[in-house]
């Protein structure tokens, strides 16, 4: 697509286009600034930012006492001056050198006025040699004790979003905090609380040595508790990124956001006209005139027609190649045949290129280019720079692990990572959630292009990452799941029965009854079980290996050594357990209304973990049965709330409270 330059004197685009090349872009000084600085909301209130890079709220019936503190074992960050440094180019205030207990971090914030919110972005940078442990709460205090209500992700339950809350009194202002997008790279899921009048999110970063990790989060006010939990599940990840600068951009990880980048190389975009930048720096805007782009790639030769690239950089300092960049989010990498690129200036001469003196180029954006790429097909990206659609493999995938040489459907898995932050050595992640460290088996991979029929193989250690699935697709990982002291994560449930040795007996248990299971410390066999109705036992295990089905329908057998602990938040009661649920909820329908009580105080008495099979038995009952199954399922919630699950002790005793006053 061309734009018509006729409205536009030729002589104003001229001298326009001569001050691009003889003159830089403007320079954006910073400033510094001191704290307390104070901003003007949107319904009347006033915000200052504190010293320490904390918030708090002055105006009528104020909300906010100290909003945004970032808090390490109960001790609030801390900074031994007033200054901070206003951003010219991104307008943020940047905070630096706050120290909270051992640990010093950098926060920037910005107060967007259309919202009325305050972002903040909190940087750590590790500085030794070794991985960095993390472990930090934001926190808010409100003037007045506030009713605050989770709001999680709808397709991954056990991800809060962030939380709105209000006081209950008609006509004040609701307050607001996002701790996480629905695109979270946190591999821990950040923990939500509430009390009284303080709200926190508390999250876990590891950072890789000589590495840096932020997260992102927002804090504000809306007029209504629903208006608040409707900001939140519309917040677009993509607007809310687009000033934050790139570099900083990618180490969030609490948010993903679109980020149309090629590795560690920044694409070069024009606005009203294409860009061809060269060696030294200078810029030749104008319209580029290639009518296609032929290279000569390691898989074969491949042309693309102009209208499907939008980017183009010249990587190398010996001997340069060259990498196109499609509107698709493909980079193919490979030799361009023209040595020349042509561009046609504003003032209507062309002039030629040369290919050796080119940096990088781009193309103005396009009426049909997407905003964002999805990834949501097969793609490889190579440690040369390229990212390659490629057809889903049929045969199963071998993969070396602790456990063995699996053979992986290839429809189960997300992903292999040759090169992970988690680990030395290779990472397979499967879509229920999985994730397996070990060895792709294999020296070679063949691979089949998108839209090619002729398949080529490819040295393994020349790719950085295989997606097979989008991880948005991902099942939502809610269920049951086993953790290795080694780092390995399985999203599935114990098979097969398990025989259990106590002090007093031989035990046999099912796994599918099995609601947490760990090994007992020190100890290589020994191990500490709580069942589905919460009786706690302990002994050694028989089985050497605890069997395990993922949901994605791997099986394996997870040596008991390496077992760290199991989960299973809905274990099934036994079978005569099953058939009395079923007989008593027939009797919620009894003619004698005595009969449909007692059903119900029975059922209510067998605990938060009949909920599930309640749940799944309330489709086929009629008005008055589901009637009260739903008063039994709130009464359970609640019974789960307030009674949280005994601390299960060596020998299978149980600590109680023993003074109930």
């Amino acid at each position: 697509m061309q734009l018509s330059m006729r409205p536009i004197g030729l002589a104003i685009l001229s001298t326009l286009f001569t001050a691009v090349l003889l003159s830089a872009a403007p320079a954006h000084p910073s400033e510094t600034v001191s704290l307390p600085q104070m901003q003007n909301g949107n319904s009347g209130e006033r915000w200052m930012l504190c010293q320490g890079g904390f918030l708090q709220e002055q105006g009528n019936m104020p909300l906010y006492s100290q909003g945004a503190m970032l808090m390490m074992n109960n001790q609030q960050a801390q900074q031994n001056n007033n200054q901070a440094r206003l951003d010219g180019a991104t307008g943020e205030i940047v905070i630096e050198n706050l120290v909270c207990g051992d640990t010093t971090f950098t926060r920037h914030v910005k107060f967007d006025k259309a919202t009325g919110f305050y972002r903040m972005i909190d940087v750590f940078k590790n500085t030794t040699g070794k991985p960095l442990d993390v472990q930090f709460m934001i926190q808010s205090q409100f003037n007045y004790n506030v009713n605050s209500t989770a709001v999680t992700d709808a397709k991954h339950k056990n991800q809060t979003l962030g939380c709105v809350g209000n006081s209950g009194n008609q006509g004040w202002r609701s307050i607001v905090e996002v701790y996480n997008g629905k695109r979270s790279k946190l591999t821990e899921v950040s923990e939500f609380g509430s009390n009284s009048n303080v709200a926190f999110a508390k999250y876990h970063l590891v950072i890789p040595a000589g590495k840096e990790a932020a997260v992102m989060h927002l804090h504000g006010t809306v007029a209504t508790q629903q208006a608040g939990e409707e900001f939140i599940n519309a917040l677009d990840e993509k607007k809310l990124m687009k000033d934050v600068p790139r570099e900083l951009r990618k180490i969030i990880m609490n948010f993903g956001g679109a980020d149309m980048s090629v590795g560690e190389l920044e694409m070069l975009r024009g606005d009203l006209f294409d860009v061809v930048e060269i060696a030294g720096g200078d810029q030749f805007k104008g319209t580029i005139k290639m009518p296609t782009y032929k290279l000569a790639t390691a898989f074969g030769p491949v042309e693309l027609p102009e209208n499907k690239v939008i980017a183009m950089f010249n990587i190398g300092q010996f001997k340069s190649r060259q990498l196109i960049v499609t509107s698709d989010g493909q980079v193919i990498g490979g030799l361009l045949e023209p040595q020349t690129i042509d561009v046609e200036l504003s003032s209507g001469q062309t002039t030629k290129i040369p290919l050796s003196q080119i940096t990088r180029l781009g193309y103005r954006k396009r009426a049909d280019e997407p905003e964002e790429w999805v990834f949501n097909r097969p793609f490889v990206t190579l440690r040369t720079g390229e990212r390659l659609f490629v057809a889903m493999p049929t045969a199963p995938i071998p993969f070396a692990t602790r456990y063995g040489v699996l053979q992986v459907d290839p429809k189960s898995i997300a992903s292999i990572d040759w090169q992970s932050d988690a680990t030395s050595v290779h990472e397979m992640t499967l879509t229920d959630g999985t994730t397996l460290a070990g060895l792709y088996a294999g020296d070679q991979v063949e691979l089949l292009r998108d839209g090619s029929t002729t398949p080529f193989k490819i040295e393994a250690s020349k790719i950085f990452r295989w997606q097979f699935k989008s991880t948005d697709d991902s099942t939502d990982e809610a269920g049951a799941s086993l953790d290795t002291g080694s780092g390995d994560h399985f999203v599935g449930s114990i098979t097969g029965p398990l025989h259990v040795e106590t002090s007093f007996d031989s035990l046999q248990i099912a796994g599918e009854q099995i609601g947490h299971l760990e090994r007992l410390k020190d100890s290589p066999s020994d191990v500490q079980i709580k069942l589905w109705d919460g009786a706690t036992l302990s002994g050694r295990l028989v089985e050497t290996d605890l069997p395990v089905k993922t949901v994605s329908g791997l099986e394996i057998k997870v040596p008991l050594g390496l077992v760290k602990e199991y989960d299973q938040p809905a274990p099934k009661p036994p079978t005569a357990v099953t058939e009395q649920i079923k007989l008593l909820v027939k009797q919620l329908n009894a003619d004698d209304w005595k009969a449909r009580d007692r059903a119900q105080d029975q059922l209510i008495a067998l605990g938060p973990n009949a909920a599930p099979m309640l749940v799944e038995l309330r489709a086929a009952q009629p008005a008055e049965s589901q009637q009260r199954i739903d008063t039994i399922l709130k009464q359970l919630a609640g019974k789960e709330k307030s009674n949280p699950a005994p601390n299960p002790q060596p020998g299978g005793q149980v600590m109680e409270e023993m003074n109930k006053n």
